[in-house]
C-alpha cells in the first residue's frame, strides 16, 4: 500500500513537470507559433513594445510611430521625399530617356491595420533562415552592395537596424543584415513591400474597426436636426426601423447608411478652415456607444474623420454629395431642410475622444 502511494507521488510529480515544460515552450503571444525547422529569432519582442519604425528606401522615408487613445492604439505615419541624384539623359538603347518616376509627396497619416500587421512580424522578428556573415566579395549575390534601404525598429528602448538587401528567387523573401551582428538572414518580402509603398498601402482605409452588424442604433445629427433609427428584425432579416414602429423596414435609412458606409479616405489632410460640418452619425450596440462619423464640406470638397481614422481624409466628391442632399428626406421637419453647422471644426483627435468617452 505504501509503495503504491509513492508510485502515485511520483507520477503527479512527473506530470506537474511535464505541465511545466509544455507551458514553457509555448509562445508567449495567444497564437504566435513556434519557429519551425531552420527559422531562427532576430530579436524576440512583442508588438507593444515596438514605438517606431522607420524605413528608409531610395526614394523616400517612411515613419511609423506608436500612439494610444482612448480608442486604442494606432500609428501615426510620415512620409518625407529624399533628394533624387540626376536622372540619365539617354536610355539604355540609345533612345528616349525613361519618364521620370512620380514625385513623392511629405504625407501624414493614420495606419491601424497594415501597421499592426507589420508590428506583429517585426515583434519578435523571426528570420526563414540566417546565411550568416557575408564577405565584401559576396555582398553582390545577396543585394547587398547596393541596399534597397535600412529598417530601424525601437523596440523596448533598443534600436535594431537592419540593411535591405535584395530579393530571393520567388521574391517572397529578402536578405537582410543586421547592422549590429553583421549577420545576414532571409526574411519575408512583405515587411519592406509595404512600407516601400508609402501612404497608398499604409494608410487606413476602413472606417471601423467593429462590425456593421454590432450596431443597435444610429443617432444621425445635422445642424438642430436629430433621428434615431434602430436595428430591426429577427436574426438573419435585419433592417433599420424607426423606433416608433420597429415592424417597419425604413429602406430610404438603410440606403443613406449603406452610402455613409461607403464614406472610405482618399487623401489625409488637414480639415481647412471654414470647413462646416454636414453631418454627423453615432453607433451604438445595446450597451455602449460603438464609434461614430463625421462628414464635413469646405468648398466643393469632402472630408471624413471617425474614431478609427482619428485625422481627417478627403472622400470621393459624388459620395460626399449623395450622403449630403438624401440627408434631407430623412431629417426633414415639416418641410424644412437641415442646415450644416457653422463655424470650425473640432479637431479629428477631439472628436474620436469625446466619441470614445460618450
Amino acid at each position: 500500500m505504501r509503495h503504491a502511494r509513492r508510485l502515485w507521488v511520483h507520477a503527479l510529480l512527473l506530470l506537474l513537470a511535464c505541465v511545466a515544460a509544455y507551458s514553457a515552450a509555448q509562445p508567449d503571444k495567444p497564437g504566435q507559433a513556434a519557429p519551425k525547422a531552420g527559422e531562427v529569432d532576430v530579436w524576440v519582442a512583442n508588438a507593444s513594445q515596438v514605438t517606431r519604425i522607420r524605413f528608409e528606401g531610395k526614394r523616400q522615408s517612411v515613419t511609423l510611430e506608436r500612439k494610444t487613445d482612448a480608442v486604442g492604439s494606432y500609428y501615426l505615419g510620415a512620409i518625407e521625399p529624399l533628394e533624387q541624384t540626376a536622372a540619365a539623359t539617354d536610355s539604355a538603347d540609345g533612345g528616349a530617356p525613361p519618364p521620370p518616376p512620380k514625385a513623392v509627396e511629405a504625407a501624414t497619416f493614420v495606419s491601424v491595420k497594415t501597421a499592426t500587421r507589420i508590428v506583429e512580424k517585426l515583434a519578435p522578428l523571426r528570420a526563414k533562415r540566417l546565411i550568416g556573415q557575408v564577405a565584401p566579395e559576396r555582398e553582390a549575390a545577396f543585394g547587398l552592395d547596393k541596399p534597397a534601404g535600412t529598417l530601424i525598429v525601437d523596440v523596448a528602448g533598443k534600436q535594431h537596424k537592419l540593411i535591405i538587401g535584395g530579393r530571393t528567387p520567388g521574391a517572397s523573401q529578402r536578405y537582410v543584415r543586421d547592422d549590429n551582428t553583421k549577420q545576414v538572414y532571409v526574411v519575408d518580402a512583405s515587411i519592406v513591400r509595404d512600407l516601400d509603398g508609402g501612404a497608398a498601402r499604409l494608410a487606413e482605409h476602413t472606417l471601423h474597426e467593429w462590425r456593421s452588424g454590432d450596431v443597435a442604433t444610429a443617432k444621425l445629427s445635422s445642424g438642430d436636426h436629430t433621428r434615431v433609427v434602430i436595428r430591426s428584425g429577427s436574426e438573419g432579416r435585419r433592417f433599420w426601423a424607426d423606433p416608433d414602429a420597429p415592424d417597419v423596414n425604413d429602406e430610404t435609412a438603410a440606403n443613406w447608411l449603406g452610402k455613409v458606409a461607403r464614406l472610405r479616405p482618399v487623401t489625409f489632410r488637414e480639415l481647412p478652415p471654414g470647413a462646416t460640418l454636414v453631418v454627423r452619425v453615432d453607433y451604438s450596440d445595446k450597451s455602449q456607444k460603438l464609434g461614430f462619423v463625421a462628414l464635413y464640406q469646405a468648398g466643393d470638397e469632402f472630408y471624413v474623420t471617425t474614431e478609427q481614422l482619428r485625422l481627417y481624409a478627403t472622400v470621393a466628391k459624388t459620395l460626399g454629395e449623395q450622403v449630403r442632399d438624401d440627408l434631407t428626406s430623412l431629417l426633414s421637419v415639416d418641410g424644412a431642410e437641415p442646415a450644416a453647422s457653422s463655424g470650425t471644426a473640432p479637431s479629428a483627435a477631439a472628436s474620436s475622444a469625446a466619441a470614445a468617452s460618450a
